[in-house]
């Protein structure tokens, strides 16, 4: 009696390809359906800007706070740069609108007020962390100055939020 073994083709191969192009199709960018244009992106206007403002000074201002030892002061400086940067973003879109009028200026103005108070409120605890702290101190003095810089060049800001002269 002879035994005949009978080799079959190694599945697994096959199935791992198979799993594979499954995948990859899977991971395909979806493209909307023929005929239908893709969702439209939100438009701004002036009071979501200016909600977005507030959003921002709100966050910078927590950056500063959250600063209470060096490692905390050097990541607060990253992170206030990249707040500066979605600020200039921000002030190209309100570029774009361009400035409120009338009863639409004085509503801007009350929302911009509300940044400058977030501001004013969170200002004496980070004076006294940096008096209190000489390397915080010089670290945040460092990345305020390059906030300085940056945001006075941001004029439509200034122009949003007081009063025509």
């Amino acid at each position: 009696m002879t035994i005949r073994i009978t080799r079959f083709a190694c599945p697994a191969p096959t199935t791992l390809i198979s799993l594979c192009i499954i995948a990859l199709l899977g991971c395909q960018e979806k493209t909307t359906p023929a005929g239908k244009p893709p969702p439209p992106k939100k438009t701004d206007t002036h009071e979501s800007l200016a909600t977005e403002a507030n959003k921002l000074a709100r966050e910078f201002s927590d950056t500063l706070t959250s600063a209470k030892d060096k490692a905390g002061a050097k990541a607060a400086a990253v992170k206030l740069d990249k707040i500066v940067t979605r600020f200039e973003q921000l002030a190209d879109r309100m570029e774009t609108i361009g400035d409120p009028q009338g009863k639409l200026k004085e509503k801007v103005m009350l929302m911009f007020n509300e940044h400058e108070k977030i501001i004013a409120q969170e200002l004496p605890g980070v004076i006294r962390t940096i008096l209190g702290n000489r390397e915080i101190g010089e670290i945040l003095e460092q990345a305020m100055e390059n906030v300085r810089e940056r945001m006075a060049r941001l004029t439509v800001l200034d122009r949003w939020k007081t009063a025509p002269p």
